[in-house]
């Protein structure tokens, strides 16, 4: 537990420096990406990612986040996958 409430607060210094320094030299420099925001939309958070970087997105990507969230049937160890249970621990946070 302790370990978890000092990642937190270094977090949260993080994020108070970004939000105060966020007007002058890093305005446009950074995106906040939350880890709950990936499992309810993953896709939409890396397509920002990808918007913000001005990377295009292979299309082998979007195949593979599209798959994670639709695993198959034939694979039954996918790289990863989100669940409806992923979606709703987040949610109690």
């Amino acid at each position: 537990m302790r370990y978890t409430r000092r990642l937190c607060s270094l977090s949260e210094e993080n994020f108070n420096y970004v939000n105060a320094e966020g007007q002058n030299w890093l305005k446009g420099r950074y995106i906040l990406v939350r880890y709950a925001d990936t499992p309810g939309d993953l896709f939409r958070t890396v397509v920002r990612m990808y918007n913000f970087t001005s990377l295009g997105m292979d299309y082998s990507i979007k195949h593979w986040i599209l798959q994670g969230k639709r695993p198959d049937v034939k694979n039954p160890k996918p790289e990863f996958h989100i669940s409806k249970k992923d979606v709703q621990k987040i949610e109690h946070w």
